[in-house]
């Protein structure tokens, strides 16, 4: 089988988010798979990346520049072109789905399947609705892997405004496409609920996030100190919900703590870029070490995972991150997306500031955390080992195959 896996571009080579590594760990982990006989990588390049910085970043991940392809992608415009477009489809409507559905895209990719004769296409967002179904035209069996379900990420960030309302529509309209087009590979067991609802007929398949594997580790041994250190590691403050998650820790969470204990705990923000209204809440038990070169040795002199969920949607990396590094974790139910952890055995989940502080409380007790950590770093290694990856994709390619016409 030849795979040609279509990426958007990296936003930032220097910084990768949690839907970038995926996006590189999906790649690495389709090259390595039994009866894949090749895979090439045509992605995109920012305006602002010059095409030889982008050609060594993936040539130190592994790549010989024979295998990838990289493609100027156009800042979408309401051109004639788009407006034909939204006639046939409202999803044209939306920005990032056109982004890589306008004609000199598609060219693009037609150039790609015409050059590399691939057995199956791998989009990696359903916002490569029109590239996927670029390459159903041409008879290709198709998976879409995606990373969150669009629409409901506008009113996770509270915006409910009639031009995001307008958006919601569009992007709608984005996710059947997709999930009409090929087999759906959802990241979370509620989103994998969500894309059947909206088609019953589809073939949807759950795939996690697959930068996991990397992380996971041992149980493992509490210290018995004061104070307990406790952290939230979120990939960007530009990001809402990371802020407003933030913004709950330091008003509401740790005020609570200095009333119930006070000098037990120290909490750690990691992260760059916090803003500074933020920033302002730094105190001898509140630290902000902005960013952290050497996370996992950051990590290792830390007891608690404080992740509290504010909005969001998709597989939240601030949540299971901590999960597979065994740490105690304390966060909110929905946070766990469908994924089988049980509160009070696996992690410890709260709805409101009372419900974090009494967990984090009972947490002094090393015996809690110790089978906490035990019992998280057996549920995530079942969950998300490299074998429990591979047998994911391998059904995904197996009924794209099996089931193309």
């Amino acid at each position: 089988m030849r795979i040609l896996v279509i990426n958007p571009a990296l936003l930032r080579l220097n910084s990768l988010g949690a839907d970038e590594q995926d996006r590189l760990a999906c790649v690495e982990r389709l090259r390595v798979l039994d009866h894949v006989d090749g895979v090439h990588l045509l992605t995109g390049i920012m305006p602002y990346q010059t095409r030889a910085d982008v050609e060594a970043f993936y040539i130190t991940r592994g790549l010989h520049p024979d295998q990838f392809t990289l493609i100027d992608v156009p800042a979408p415009r309401f051109d004639s072109a788009r407006i034909q477009a939204m006639l046939r489809s409202p999803a044209a409507l939306d920005g990032m789905a056109w982004e890589y559905g306008q004609p000199a895209v598609i060219r693009c990719v037609d150039d790609a399947i015409r050059t590399y004769q691939p057995s199956l296409v791998w989009c990696h967002g359903s916002y490569l609705a029109f590239a996927a179904a670029q390459a159903k035209s041409r008879g290709l069996p198709v998976v879409i892997r995606s990373v969150n379900y669009e629409p409901l990420q506008l009113f996770a960030e509270n915006d409910t405004s009639l031009i995001s309302r307008v958006k919601h529509i569009a992007k709608q309209r984005v996710e059947k496409l997709a999930v009409q087009t090929g087999i759906l590979a959802a990241i979370t067991p509620d989103e994998k609920a969500i894309y059947q609802r909206l088609a019953p007929s589809a073939r949807v398949k759950l795939l996690p996030l697959q930068s996991l594997p990397a992380v996971l580790r041992s149980a493992r041994k509490a210290y018995i100190r004061t104070p307990i250190k406790l952290f939230f590691m979120g990939a960007s403050y530009n990001v809402a919900h990371n802020r407003a998650a933030v913004r709950f820790i330091v008003e509401q969470v740790i005020p609570g703590l200095r009333q119930a204990a006070a000098g037990e705990f120290e909490t750690h923000i990691l992260g760059a870029k916090v803003p500074d209204d933020l920033r302002a809440f730094a105190a001898a038990d509140v630290i902000f070490p902005g960013y952290v070169p050497d996370l996992d040795a950051y990590l290792e002199d830390m007891d608690i995972a404080l992740v509290p969920w504010i909005a969001g949607v998709g597989m939240q990396q601030k949540v299971f991150e901590p999960l597979c590094r065994a740490f105690p974790t304390v966060t909110h139910p929905r946070a766990l997306a469908g994924y089988a952890f049980t509160s009070g055995d696996h992690v410890l989940t709260a709805d409101d500031a009372v419900g974090y502080v009494d967990h984090l409380l009972a947490l002094c007790e090393p015996a809690l955390r110790e089978r906490l950590s035990a019992r998280a770093a057996e549920q995530a290694a079942a969950l998300f080992s490299p074998a429990a990856l591979d047998a994911h994709v391998r059904d995904i390619l197996t009924t794209a195959t099996q089931h193309h016409p």
